[in-house]
């Protein structure tokens, strides 16, 4: 409702109880003793009363539709939120994820492969020449060392790339499914309340202008 209207509610929400309120002056040689209101002033302030209903069931239903569009605009947000994070799981993070863990297995698996060869490669060195019993167990030992932590590290990576495979990336994929789901639900909801909002505005609307005219049309036969 625009301004000007609230405050003409506001003003009539002011006049009617001084309406209520007025009598015949109390020294006036015509008034009756204790009457009652006249039937022309019963039927006004009635009639104020149900424009002062009409006005206020106008904001409301303004109100509440105001609101519920605003429920349906943010559960479309979240909708769309919801479903460009799936797709860019499913298009991007996921696959990203995935290739770099699998490059850095294939890494371990290259080094430890690197590193079994060189040992084997020194030990046949080692049995060709003649060297320092001393030296050649150093070096050998020091090759062992590096082949086992290789096979370590490449055993871990593949349990690593397992996980991210077969239950990390299948658990977030299905959390961002529930999201959309609750996001879909939600606009729903909104949708509805919208709707519903409409049904009782229209319902209250109605009521509050078939008494406005029933008062009108009072008022018009008490001034007859």
């Amino acid at each position: 409702m625009s301004r000007p209207r609230a405050r003409a509610v506001l003003l009539a929400l002011a006049l009617v109880p001084l309406a209520a309120c007025s009598s015949t002056p109390a020294g006036s040689a015509s008034a009756t003793p204790a009457a009652a209101p006249a039937a022309g002033e019963d039927a006004q302030r009635e009639l104020e009363l149900a424009r002062i209903e009409l006005a206020i069931a106008e904001l409301d239903a303004a109100a509440k539709e105001r609101d519920a569009r605003h429920e349906v605009e943010k559960g479309r947000r979240e909708l769309n939120k919801a479903r460009r994070e799936l797709e860019n799981f499913d298009g991007r993070d996921a696959p990203v994820q995935l290739d770099a863990a699998q490059v850095q297995h294939d890494e371990r698996r290259f080094r430890a492969e690197e590193a079994k060869a060189e040992l084997a490669e020194l030990e046949a060195m080692y049995q060709a020449e003649e060297f320092a019993k001393t030296t050649k167990e150093l070096v050998i030992q020091r090759a062992r060392r590096r082949l086992e932590i290789a096979d370590r590290e490449l055993a871990i990576g593949a349990r690593r790339l397992g996980m991210l495979k077969d239950h990390t990336l299948p658990l977030k994929r299905a959390d961002l499914e529930h999201a959309l789901q609750d996001a879909q639900r939600a606009l729903e909801k909104a949708e509805a309340g919208l709707h519903k909002a409409g049904v009782e505005n229209d319902l209250a609307l109605r009521k509050a202008r078939k008494k406005l005219d029933e008062q009108e049309k009072k008022a018009k036969g008490a001034r007859a």
